[in-house]
């Protein structure tokens, strides 16, 4: 009887442990219901209905055999709104619609197969599958409801020259159009929000003649700089809304910029490593500074946020010198907050206008240095290191995610020791009446 009931007990702990443990694997998030992709003959053309919406679709891939391809605006009552994530040259495999199974195949004809699941878009891929199709495309055009150009969509054909865009793109893809040495991107859309790294090649980019003063501009965004072109100093034009991720990202030589008032956005590691940098002041117009915005200006000594800015990542001055870098900001702004939750010394924005046009009776201006001096001495915080503090953060986080299994299986022993304990209770008894 005893050995049974150790038996069950060792069951019964071992499914809750077992339990526990399954459960962590689980998916957060099932997609068993999401659409599959269709092929339209008339346009010859894949689709992808996008999760989520019911009524877009991204495109996937295409049969068409042509220097042109154009791509319409709806298909099967869905609207066309993306160019799909061209991984390994994706669209350059050639959908084979035969069979009810939805599968690409190499555009060069042999029987290697790339199937879809609905976590990714393919298993696997085709090699060296970009020669047949991508090569002889010259001419794309784009119907106006699409907004998306994901990254790498068109990479690698090299023989595209031109783009008939839509008005209402958004957002093109990090090396969407890499590789793409013919291609001539003249009147990009002015509805441009961003522009990953590496969208265009440099060929491209030399033939749109968007370099001014060092600095390339691709409609009303910054996308990078030309080395050894500048003194060291940079203005960026009246109008530009972003600074693109990674656009003056490793640049030694820049060490003073001026922004305009229309900037609303840093992107990440857009000024990462940018050690000439010593002091910045950002616009009235900014809202958000990215990730890693300014990762190891270890020159930074000084850096003015206005009001205005709404959203600063953690890591937007990460592996600076906390201890010499000094954040101005207002009392109750976001840029303050900031400050004192990652330990950097904090300079009132509004007092240090002030000071610097303080005049004396003899006519003498008080240097804003010397405010900045005085000030800095009432307001220094603690200049701990905000790498320790992302440390924390992180190890709270992982404790926070953590704990619910935890507290499972604790409950779950914990039951199975008071089963057990009351049973053995409940034998001993039943022996001791009948002794």
């Amino acid at each position: 009887m005893k050995r049974i009931l150790s038996l069950v007990l060792s069951t019964m702990l071992l499914a809750g442990i077992g339990w526990v443990s399954l459960e962590n694997m689980m998916p957060t998030e099932v997609y068993a219901n999401a659409p599959a992709p269709f092929y339209d003959e008339s346009s010859g053309i894949l689709y992808e209905p996008i999760y989520g919406s019911e009524k877009s679709v991204c495109v996937l891939g295409y049969t068409i055999d042509s220097e042109e391809i154009t791509i319409p605006e709806k298909v099967n009552g869905y609207v066309v709104t993306e160019i799909g994530d061209g991984e390994d040259s994706f669209l350059s495999f050639v959908f084979d619609g035969t069979t009810e199974t939805s599968y690409l195949k190499n555009g060069e004809g042999n029987n290697e197969i790339v199937y879809f699941d609905y976590y990714r878009f393919v298993y696997g891929h085709p090699e060296n599958s970009n020669n047949l199709r991508t090569s002889k495309v010259k001419k794309i055009n784009l119907p106006d409801t699409v907004t998306t150009i994901n990254g790498r969509a068109f990479k690698d054909y090299t023989g595209l020259e031109e783009i008939h865009w839509s008005d209402n793109i958004t957002y093109i893809g990090e090396q969407a159009f890499s590789d793409c040495t013919q291609l001539k991107i003249t009147d990009l859309p002015a509805q441009l929000e961003d522009i990953g790294n590496n969208a265009f090649s440099d060929e491209t980019i030399q033939k749109y003649e968007t370099i001014e003063n060092g600095v390339i501009y691709l409609s009303n965004l910054v996308y990078g700089y030309q080395e050894n072109s500048f003194d060291g100093k940079v203005t960026i034009k009246d109008g530009t809304v972003k600074i693109c991720d990674k656009a003056f990202n490793g640049c030694k030589e820049l060490k003073e910029i001026t922004f305009p008032n229309t900037l609303k956005t840093i992107g990440e590691y857009s000024f990462s490593e940018c050690t000439g940098l010593t002091e910045i002041t950002l616009p009235d117009s900014l809202e958000t500074i990215g990730d890693s915005a300014f990762y190891k200006c270890t020159g930074l000594k000084k850096v003015v946020i206005p009001a205005g800015v709404k959203e600063i990542t953690a890591t937007a001055f990460s592996f600076c010198k906390t201890s010499e870098l000094v954040i101005v900001a207002d009392e109750g702004t976001e840029a303050k907050n900031f400050a004192e939750k990652y330990h950097f010394t904090v300079e009132p924005l509004t007092k240090q206008e002030e000071s610097k046009e303080v005049s004396k009776e003899s006519g003498e201006t008080v240097s804003q240095e010397e405010s900045s001096s005085e000030i800095s001495q009432k307001d220094t915080i603690s200049t701990d290191s905000a790498d320790n503090e992302e440390s924390t953060l992180e190890v709270q986080e992982t404790t926070e995610k953590n704990a619910f299994p935890i507290v499972i299986a604790v409950v779950v022993i914990v039951l199975v020791l008071v089963v057990g304990v009351t049973v053995i209770i409940v034998l001993k008894h039943k022996k001791n009446a009948k002794d």
